[in-house]
């Protein structure tokens, strides 16, 4: 995964994300803290990660 795909990647699931983490949490700034932490783990583990699916396709938003 290079630069461009993580960006795009990022951009189009990063809100959702957050809408899933929210009501875990019940705190906006740390279901943002959450996700960009996930984010950050995949963007360090990019070259051994295969994305299959998206998460649209696990959760109603």
């Amino acid at each position: 995964m290079n630069e461009s795909e993580f960006k795009s990647l990022f951009d189009e699931h990063y809100n959702d994300l957050c809408k899933i983490v929210m009501p875990i949490v019940k705190d906006k700034i740390i279901a943002e803290n959450v996700v960009q932490d996930v984010f950050v783990k995949l963007w360090i583990r990019k070259d051994n990660v295969k994305i299959n699916s998206s998460p649209k396709g696990h959760f109603q938003f």
